[in-house]
């Protein structure tokens, strides 16, 4: 049977009301009485149902979006500010605005979501770069509180927009592949992030249909951590002569660590990344990147959202996979020379 505030004020020896206050975080209450509830909403499991709640208040009319970034990550990243600018475009025409949060770790990330849930700051969710086992998820779904995924939500049923990078990272590596790369390596992001694992699964795939072993790095991400860890895997012997890079960000990193170990693109590394963004310019010859049509994806998700943020009655969990195509330039064309040395 379901526990009710009426069952935690009777169990406690409190009035109702006084549940109420102390579930909407008023700090007026006794502190004998704010424990003593507490204790009791512990042991009988009672979880507040946010989405029957929020029936009786008034919405705040924000849609909220969190970032986990290393200090100084979201510079100049341009998934960032297109994912952004594509919601706003999308809330403009909405009674909604864009709250963004920013967490430099995961502890901050997970508090952040926190007080979001706890004070009914925003109205939805919008969540980005889901995890293999994502506490977000599970907290998001226990309250039952509105929310999309951008990315794959793994095993989690929720609604979602997002690519096929598994496929994606398969079609960067075999390009690189019948560019002429025998040693084509990865550079990755976290290895807790979902969309980094998916890639790598396709890069693993297309290794095996080409003969060769994988080589895989991890990289936080930021153009200046992916140069890091660049600098360090061209230093040393074997190194692979074509190089997929999670994002063009990171690209434009490592594409900076081996110009600057002397070596030459596509000659003695070829690169091919993904997102498709204004930075593939920025590499001498333009830089191969996969095109996943991210200001639609960015788009559909928050449409999504807004319907389920404004439906009282819910809306059927979907999942929607938006197409990506491999754009070809310089930092890919045929082998002139080099090899794996």
């Amino acid at each position: 049977m379901r526990v009710t505030q009426l069952d935690i004020a009777r169990k406690a020896k409190v009035s109702q009301a006084t549940v109420s206050r102390v579930l909407a975080g008023d700090e007026t209450v006794d502190l004998v009485l704010r424990d003593r509830v507490g204790v009791v909403m512990r042991e009988s499991n009672y979880h507040l149902n946010k989405r029957a709640s929020s029936l009786r208040k008034k919405m705040s009319g924000l849609i909220g979006l969190v970032l986990k970034r290393p200090e100084g990550g979201l510079r100049d990243d341009p998934f960032v500010s297109c994912l952004i600018s594509e919601i706003t475009e999308v809330l403009a025409g909405s009674d909604f605005h864009l709250c963004v949060d920013l967490a430099h770790t995961a502890e901050e990330q997970s508090r952040i979501y926190d007080e979001m849930l706890r004070t009914d700051r925003v109205d939805g969710v919008i969540l980005v770069e889901p995890e293999a086992h994502d506490a977000r998820l599970e907290r998001l779904l226990a309250d039952e509180f509105p929310f999309v995924v951008i990315g794959n939500p793994a095993s989690a049923v929720v609604s979602s927009v997002d690519n096929d990078n598994v496929m994606a990272g398969r079609m960067a590596a075999l390009h690189l592949v019948e560019s002429g790369c025998r040693q084509v390596g990865m550079l990755a992001g976290p290895k807790d992030v979902q969309v980094s694992s998916d890639r790598v699964l396709g890069y693993n795939f297309a290794m095996q249909q080409a003969g060769q072993t994988p080589m895989i790095w991890h990289s936080d991400f930021g153009h200046k951590a992916a140069e890091m860890t660049a600098a360090g895997l061209i230093s040393k012997p074997g190194r692979p002569d074509g190089l997929v890079v999670l994002d063009d960000h990171m690209a434009v990193g490592a594409a900076s660590a081996i110009r600057s170990a002397g070596l030459s693109i596509p000659d003695d590394i070829a690169l091919v990344s993904f997102n498709n963004s204004s930075l593939c310019d920025l590499v001498e010859g333009g830089l191969t990147s996969v095109d996943l049509n991210v200001e639609s994806l960015i788009r559909q998700a928050a449409r999504i959202l807004l319907k389920r943020v404004e439906s009282k009655n819910g809306t059927p969990i979907s999942r929607r996979v938006v197409p990506c195509e491999l754009v070809r330039r310089g930092s890919s064309s045929p082998r002139q020379k080099g090899g794996v040395e």
